[in-house]
């Protein structure tokens, strides 16, 4: 009986199997929760920027539409903080490659956006690809840099898009006389 089921060979361990298939599934699951606040992050600063283009219907339109006494100065400074974001990190992405090609790829990757979702992408391809732990860690730090991508996109959206993003949302809330109407458009 044992001959015909093959039972004298030793079985796979299953269970360090699983153990390791979690492991490699946090580490995912980490990338994944840079990844997706990120575009939360985004879809908040959009709707914000057209809360500020259509706060005030009423709103003269003039020539200097920078100095009207409308939303419009918050919408293009809002504007310039996420375009100086992208604009950073598409220098850190050419600054930090070793070859100039990839870093314009990376870098174009960074103004459109991209990075994370294709940093997640990558992730998620390596975790089906890689057979243990420690072949998944080396190709997701050593040798795709993963989380170097991962960690400049995250700094760069927080240091720069962020802090002038916020600063001029909570100013606009605080300083127009519609701020209550404005923080709830803004909010939801």
């Amino acid at each position: 009986l044992a001959e015909t089921y093959n039972l004298t060979e030793e079985q796979p361990d299953f269970r360090g199997q699983l153990e390791q298939g979690l492991y490699k599934f946090s580490i995912l699951a980490l990338i994944g929760m840079v990844a997706v606040p990120f575009y939360a992050d985004i879809v908040t600063d959009v709707k914000a920027l057209v809360t500020f283009w259509y706060a005030d219907a009423d709103c003269p339109s003039t020539n200097l539409v920078w100095f009207a006494k409308c939303q419009k100065p918050y919408f293009f400074t809002n504007v310039f903080a996420m375009g100086t974001s992208a604009l950073a990190g598409a220098a850190i992405m050419v600054h930090d490659s070793s070859n100039f090609g990839t870093g314009l790829l990376l870098a174009a990757a960074s103004v459109c956006q991209l990075l994370p979702a294709a940093c997640f992408c990558m992730a998620l391809y390596l975790f089906v690809k890689s057979a243990s732990v420690a072949t998944f860690k080396d190709e997701l730090v050593y040798e795709y840099g993963i989380l170097t991508l991962l960690t400049s996109a995250s700094i760069v959206e927080g240091l720069v898009e962020a802090l002038i993003s916020s600063e001029v949302q909570t100013h606009a809330m605080i300083h127009e006389e519609s701020a209550d109407k404005l923080i709830t458009r803004v909010v939801i």
